[in-house]
């Protein structure tokens, strides 16, 4: 077969395997040299620890942190007043997880709370001011990969506002009646025992 190609053809073929050599050539040494390192001195569980997943959302008063850790044993929240929050905790396997948060601003550690339940760890973090913070922390760098916006229970400004509105008017509704049922706007159903003659 290599016979047959003309000499263009036979320097084409020579040329595409030099530069694929040479460009796998760099890759194989730069891949060595992390392999051999990981495979000599290979990190043992108790020095290596790892960052569980944490969601985050926010109120005008309260930061909730949701650390997604299944049946974590040891839990250790710490709570600074300049915004220092500290988690330890270990795993199911035995696997050490750990993380410290400067948030953007200060809290107050005696009103925040921990809740550890089977499958997370949920805080809620009372802030010093009543006000809502740009960011979750200080640092206007991007987050962490395993930090992010916990949307369930996400709540912008203006809808705390107007569900704080909507909760005054029901409370006010209770204490008077204007004749209204608790049935209007609602969508009517037929009992289908009735119709079927049961």
């Amino acid at each position: 077969m290599y016979s047959s190609l003309t000499r263009a053809g036979k320097d084409t073929v020579v040329v595409f395997f030099v530069g694929f050599y040479c460009w796998l050539l760099p890759t194989a040494i730069t891949l060595r040299r992390p392999l051999v390192s990981a495979i000599s001195h290979p990190p043992s569980i108790e020095t290596m620890s790892r960052h569980p997943e944490v969601l985050w959302a926010q109120r005008s008063d309260k930061v909730y942190l949701t650390i997604a850790l299944p049946d974590a044993k040891d839990v250790s929240v710490k709570c600074e007043g300049e915004g220092l929050f500290s988690f330890s905790a270990v795993g199911v396997q035995g696997e050490s997880f750990d993380f410290s948060l400067e948030l953007f601003g200060n809290i107050v550690p005696e009103g925040s709370k921990t809740k550890v339940g089977l499958r997370n760890i949920i805080c809620s973090i009372q802030k010093e001011e009543k006000v809502w913070w740009k960011r979750l922390l200080k640092s206007e760098g991007k987050p962490a990969p395993y930090i992010k916006v916990d949307w369930n229970k996400w709540c912008d400004e203006d809808d705390e506002k107007s569900a704080s509105d909507a909760s005054d008017d029901n409370n006010a509704g209770d204490e008077k009646d204007d004749g209204s049922s608790d049935d209007e706007g609602m969508l009517y159903l037929p009992d289908l025992e009735k119709a079927r003659g049961n």
